[in-house]
């Protein structure tokens, strides 16, 4: 029942076609265009971390977007640099691998991600890049899968090319040979929540996770259809999705898909 259901609302230009691929990346951003819902939901993502930003980190450095995809930071905040690692799309202003930085030591103030930490296969190699590249008082926001029943539940429920396991052992995977699958969606979860003192002991004399917030966007996400499957509400039902976030925006942890991880590098 469920694969028929993703079935029918999978858009249709997106059948058969590979998630790597720039036929892919092309699709999802005419998609963005037309998606009022999705649109929205990422321009608090934007909001959400340029804020962040703001009020964390004094330093002077390059702002940086890992993985931009099809999205549209620098219209919200303009100083911000794109990059991606292998797709071809928009005009990105850098090609950047995570693990393997082209980028001076001590030259970045904030790095931007979201929903790109999970497809890094070697978070470990990336620790070590912000560590050499952040200038001290920088550092970078995550916005990644937030570890809750429902958030859980459609993680495992709709990604056919990711997967969720909270009690995968090891941070680092050799199974993904392209960024885009084979991910583990639970990683940041892992690291940051439940191996939080085991990263603290290996990171935490430099690197320091100094926050943890929801992101109060997911009905708005979900009802769009994201980047893959059709918009399920119309668009004029936006006010009211943003009424119904803000009414449960007490109790985010039961319903939000998405948590932002704020990591400073202190020395």
């Amino acid at each position: 029942m469920l694969k028929i259901l993703k079935r029918l609302l999978t858009e249709k230009n997106l059948a058969n076609v590979g998630i790597n691929s720039d036929k892919a990346l092309e699709v999802q951003v005419s998609l963005l265009k037309k998606k009022t819902l999705l649109k929205s939901a990422y321009k608090t993502f934007y909001k959400d971390m340029a804020k962040a930003c703001d009020e964390n980190f004094s330093s002077n450095g390059l702002e940086i977007e890992l993985g931009s995809g099809v999205g549209f930071f620098k219209e919200i905040r303009k100083n911000v640099l794109t990059s991606e690692f292998i797709r071809k799309g928009p005009a990105y202003d850098m090609v950047l691998d995570a693990t393997d930085m082209q980028l001076k030591n001590n030259s970045v103030k904030c790095f931007y991600a979201i929903n790109v930490f999970h497809h890094i296969s070697f978070p470990t190699k990336f620790f070590e890049e912000l560590d050499r590249v952040l200038v001290i008082g920088g550092g970078c926001i995550l916005i990644e899968p937030h570890m809750g029943f429902f958030s859980k539940l459609l993680c495992k429920s709709v990604h056919d090319d990711e997967y969720f396991d909270e009690h995968e052992k090891n941070w680092d995977s050799t199974q993904r040979n392209r960024p885009m699958e084979n991910a583990n969606q639970a990683l940041a979860h892992n690291i940051f929540v439940r191996d939080k003192l085991l990263f603290e002991e290996k990171y935490g004399h430099k690197l320091k996770v100094i926050d943890k917030r929801y992101i109060i966007n997911g009905l708005r996400f979900i009802c769009s259809g994201g980047l893959g499957f059709k918009q399920i509400l119309p668009s004029f039902t936006l006010i009211f999705l943003r009424a119904i976030e803000v009414i449960l925006s007490p109790i985010p942890k039961f319903w939000s898909p998405f948590r932002m991880i704020v990591i400073k590098k202190i020395n």
